[in-house]
C-alpha cells in the first residue's frame, strides 16, 4: 500500500472510534492474523470490537491508572513520559 492509502485506512479507524465510542464504552481495533491464529478468514485482516463493558485487562489498567492519579496527582503515563525525556536529555550530555 502507498502512504496515502494507508492514511485513508487510519483515518477510517479514527472515524470508527469516534462513531462507536459515542455509543460503546470500549472500542478496539486490531489485526487478526488470519489462519496463523486459527481464524476462518485465512489472510490477515483488521477487526473492530465494540462493547458496553471494559475487558478485564483494560479494566485493571484503568483502575491502576486512576489509583496512581489519586495518589500522585498526575497521570502515570505523563510522569513516565517526563522521566523518559529527562533521561534522554541526561544521556545526550555524553558524547560516545
Amino acid at each position: 500500500m502507498q502512504p496515502a492509502e494507508i492514511r485513508k485506512v487510519i483515518d477510517k479507524w479514527a472515524d470508527l472510534i469516534v462513531e462507536l465510542g459515542a455509543e460503546y464504552t470500549w472500542v478496539q481495533i486490531f489485526e487478526n492474523k488470519g489462519a496463523m491464529m486459527g481464524c476462518s478468514n485465512p489472510h490477515p485482516h483488521c477487526q473492530v470490537w465494540a462493547s458496553n463493558f471494559l475487558p478485564n485487562e483494560a479494566a485493571l489498567a484503568e483502575r491502576c491508572q486512576r489509583d496512581f492519579l489519586q495518589k500522585h496527582g498526575e497521570p502515570l503515563l505523563l510522569q513516565y513520559a517526563r522521566m523518559e525525556t529527562q533521561a534522554q536529555q541526561f544521556w545526550g550530555l555524553f558524547s560516545w
